[in-house]
């Protein structure tokens, strides 16, 4: 009796074992080209063979793998890996779609303003409308899938005659690109999503983005990006209370939505950002391997703008992870060139979630390790991860004490998780 049930058990074992293989070990992966996007969808994570999926889309299966006395301690599909999930954590769906690096040109477009009076309450507007009036399909897509954020993005489909008529007229061929954010993670992801034209473009044809105020603000970091696109700001026009008729409009494809899909194509205008910036960087020097990109510089900013947003126990991961080897970094005290320079050389970077670890957008490097101690679910993360290609890590690592105010980092699950990483 007792050998039988120890076959069962086997026999049990071995099912279980076999149903939790990697996604990756079962099919070849595609291979990377441009006109494949990658969509990311969060949802609850439930037993494997549960996991619902949208029509249409294709699975990143998380598998357990057995780690201490913890099923859940770690979650991995072969090249994005989990710590320290719960079972209310989130999994991942990509789909695959057409995303190729393409150009519509546009006569007689109107811009539709961002800032909108007759919208509620933290809604705003802004996309592209035909002639006849008819918004651009894509913007319209774009606005169903985001009606459930905080901020949402509300167009017609359709325009009157008469705003059509009643519209600033620009008589140019501009190049849209998006919208314009002066703020360090939406420069990155959404005023960059369509620049790779810019690498074929005529350097004194207008650039034009939506933006929430009239005039342009182009900080430092921006400035540089621009000086490396060969771009002067005089370039560039603001779309922001006002709709606007543009004579000839080029429509390049937008190659990231944030917290939606993305595609390769958003590399190019980061590898080619880099290699300038390289070119014409004085030589500093050898820059460190390894490093850790901290936030305690912000932190007084942060305190009074977002005190949630604070963690309490910073200086003690620092710590560990200088005993690991890295340097620690404070990017908003570094020139943003040297930034760029020591991401794009680094064989590892970890950080808390942020704006700060999109900067791996510059590193094309594939055998490059990030290390994300998550404190929130960051979905532009992974979709850096999954066109950049790297080896990726994110360990969940918020204490939820139920206290308000400022985070703490679990310090215990990210001393295990890095260790085990190597």
């Amino acid at each position: 009796m007792l050998r039988l049930q120890k076959r069962k058990a086997e026999r049990k074992r071995k099912r279980r074992a076999d149903a939790i293989q990697p996604i990756d070990e079962r099919e070849p992966a595609a291979p990377r080209s441009l006109a494949r996007s990658t969509r990311v969808v969060a949802e609850p994570l439930r037993p494997l063979g549960q996991l619902a999926r949208p029509a249409g889309s294709k699975e990143i299966r998380l598998t357990p793998q057995q780690c201490g006395d913890s099923p859940v301690w770690r979650w991995s599909d072969g090249r994005l890996t989990f710590f320290n999930l719960n079972p209310d954590s989130r999994h991942v769906l990509a789909e695959e779609e057409v995303q190729s690096l393409e150009v519509e040109e546009i006569p007689a477009a109107l811009l539709s303003r961002q800032r909108d009076p007759m919208l509620p309450p933290r809604a705003f507007s802004g996309a592209v409308y035909r002639s006849d009036g008819h918004i651009v399909p894509e913007f319209l897509e774009q606005d169903a899938l985001t009606q459930h954020r905080w901020n949402k993005r509300i167009n017609v489909p359709v325009l009157d005659r008469a705003r059509i008529e009643e519209a600033d007229s620009i008589r140019d061929t501009c190049v849209y690109l998006g919208r314009w954010s002066h703020r360090f993670g939406p420069f990155l992801l959404e005023s960059l999503a369509r620049a790779w034209y810019l690498l074929k473009a005529d350097l004194s044809i207008s650039l034009v983005f939506h933006s929430w105020a009239d005039r342009l603000i182009v900080p430092p970091f921006a400035l540089a990006i621009l000086r490396a696109l060969d771009v002067q700001p005089s370039r560039i026009r603001v779309v922001a209370t006002c709709d606007v008729r543009v004579s000839r409009l080029i429509l390049p494809s937008s190659q990231f939505w944030p917290g939606l899909r993305a595609s390769p194509g958003m590399c190019t205008v980061f590898d080619h950002v880099r290699e300038r910036m390289l070119q014409i960087r004085p030589h500093k020097g050898r820059t460190p391997e390894k490093v850790y990109l901290s936030r305690r510089a912000f932190e007084a900013e942060l305190a009074i703008l977002k005190p949630d947003a604070v963690i309490r126990n910073e200086e003690e991961a620092e710590t560990f992870f200088r005993g690991q080897g890295y340097e620690i970094l404070q990017p908003e005290l570094m020139d943003f060139e040297d930034q760029v320079a020591i991401i794009a050389n680094a064989t590892h970077v970890a950080g808390p979630s942020g704006f700060a670890l999109y900067m791996m957008l510059f590193n094309a490097n594939p055998r490059a390790r990030l290390i994300e101690l998550m404190t929130k679910p960051a979905v532009n993360q992974l979709l850096i991860s999954s066109i950049r290609g790297y080896e990726a890590f994110h360990i969940s690592s918020l204490v939820e004490d139920g206290v308000p105010g400022p985070m703490l980092l679990d310090m215990d699950a990210v001393e295990r998780a890095v260790r085990e990483i190597g």
